[in-house]
Order: C-alpha cells, then structure tokens, then sequence
C-alpha cells in the first residue's frame, strides 16, 4: 500500500509541477500567493511557531496586528517560492 501512495504523491507533484511551468509568470505567481495563503489558514501549529517566533526576535518593536501581517506575508512569499521552484 505503501508504494501506490507514494506513486499517487509523485503523480500529485509532477501534475503541480506540470501546471506552474504551463503558467505564465504572472498567473505562478497569483498561484503561488493563493497556495501561501491556504497554508496559512491550515497550518495552524505553524502559523503559531512563526508568530512566536517573531514575539521573540522583535520584542515590543511590533504590535499584534503587524506580527500577524508578517507571518501571512512569509507564508505567501513560501507559497511564491514553491511554485517559482517548480518552473
């Protein structure tokens, strides 16, 4: 069982692959925003780290509200990153 779901990963990511190398630049990279910002809806223990993270590293230098701008712009810049990787 195992082997036929890495088969259908390795199917899922050459599809992905496939898709943003079809794209043009500026459709990857709305895509890639799109896919950042879907991660930082769902992954929420992550979103906690880098905000944690981020409470750390600035002290009082930002508020709530900017802490949250930076982490949704990280995950999005991720996302980005994903997709300018696989064109």
């Amino acid at each position: 069982m195992a082997k036929l779901s890495h088969q259908l990963e390795y199917i899922a990511a050459l599809s992905g692959v496939k898709l943003a190398q079809a794209l043009s630049p500026r459709l990857a990279n709305s895509l890639g925003a799109t896919l950042g910002s879907i991660g930082h809806a769902v992954l929420t223990s992550r979103r906690r780290i880098a905000r944690d993270n981020l409470r750390r590293a600035m002290g009082d230098k930002l508020t709530e509200a900017q802490i949250d701008d930076v982490v949704k712009q990280v995950f999005r810049n991720l996302g980005r990153t994903l997709i300018e990787f696989c064109r």
